[in-house]
């Protein structure tokens, strides 16, 4: 059915094989969701859900390249696209708020969830990650880190445990919020979140409560929050330039936090913040359109002026 023509991309067979049963028996319908054969993961711009990856995921922020590659130890290339199956990393898709992963192996890899199939034609098996992140969350403890310790952290850690950024909010350090330093942790040797990181997490969670989420457009995020004190607001999307913030109206920075993803930080109380996306190329073309635009109008008033001549003087012909 693969080789069959369809009058929609949507209607195809091997499509609605896949979207029609994943539609139905999601786990976690606000997650992502993720799969053995990267070409699925494309189909979810059919239906209007979230997937991880895609099938061309060229070009990418550098720095998600390099998580991926530093995940799957191969360039990002042919080799990740047609692993058969492809190798699960369940860190790297937890942080990503991979929820929901489809495989064609019957038992999942997650440590704790459920697992049902989908179709027995071809074999499909949904799994459920009941450890993904939210896709969007907060976290108040603050870690200094350098890149290549945030990516350690992104591919193979735990960031229950705390976002991991290179230079902290001047807002946290002013208000006196705890920020760790990578180093003076050990390193952070463990790779998971102990019991008690993981509830202080949950707690934050109940504490921090994100009411309402809009994914709704494109280029835009809309998310609705009460904090009963200051954190971080984490949004576990790609960073990239062009993206901004603005909470309850007025400008805000937006962080490049966990080595790609991007964070605001948010005081005490209700908060709206708004993420909006203006390709840089965007604002430069329009500068030099504009330029251009001021040069010709210069250019024919001085062409129009110089055709006039100089005015005649008095008294002469």
């Amino acid at each position: 059915p693969e080789h069959m023509r369809a009058s929609r991309p949507e209607r195809h067979p091997m499509v609605r094989t896949v979207l029609d049963p994943l539609s139905r028996r999601r786990f976690a319908p606000a997650a992502r969701w993720g799969s053995d054969q990267p070409f699925y993961d494309n189909f979810a711009r059919l239906d209007g859900s979230a997937a991880l990856m895609g099938y061309d995921m060229k070009p990418l922020e550098r720095r998600f390249t390099r998580a991926i590659e530093a995940a799957y130890q191969k360039p990002m290339d042919w080799p990740i696209y047609w692993a058969n199956p492809r190798p699960v990393f369940v860190p790297f898709l937890s942080h990503f708020s991979v929820g929901d992963l489809m495989d064609i192996r019957p038992s999942g890899p997650f440590a704790s969830g459920r697992s049902l199939a989908l179709e027995p034609r071809p074999p499909l098996y949904l799994h459920e990650n009941a450890e993904a992140l939210p896709r969007v969350y907060a976290q108040d403890r603050i870690v200094e880190a350098s890149a290549d310790e945030q990516m350690r952290e992104l591919v193979g850690g735990d960031l229950r445990r705390g976002v991991f950024m290179i230079e902290p909010p001047a807002e946290a350090r002013e208000g006196g919020e705890a920020v760790a330093s990578y180093r003076s942790c050990g390193a952070w040797t463990a790779l998971t979140a102990s019991a008690e990181e993981a509830a202080r997490f949950r707690e934050l969670q109940e504490k921090a409560v994100v009411s309402r989420i809009d994914y709704s457009r494109a280029n835009a995020v809309v998310a609705e929050c009460d904090f009963s004190s200051p954190a971080m607001l984490i949004f576990t999307d790609v960073w990239y330039p062009g993206w901004t913030a603005r909470v309850d109206g007025r400008p805000a920075d937006l962080h490049r936090v966990n080595y790609c993803q991007r964070g605001v930080w948010l005081a005490a109380g209700k908060h709206r913040v708004e993420l909006a996306f203006l390709p840089p190329a965007v604002v430069s073309g329009g500068a030099v359109a504009l330029a251009s635009w001021a040069a010709v109008v210069l250019l024919s008033v001085g062409a129009a002026l110089r055709r006039r001549g100089p005015a005649s003087a008095p008294g002469r012909r």
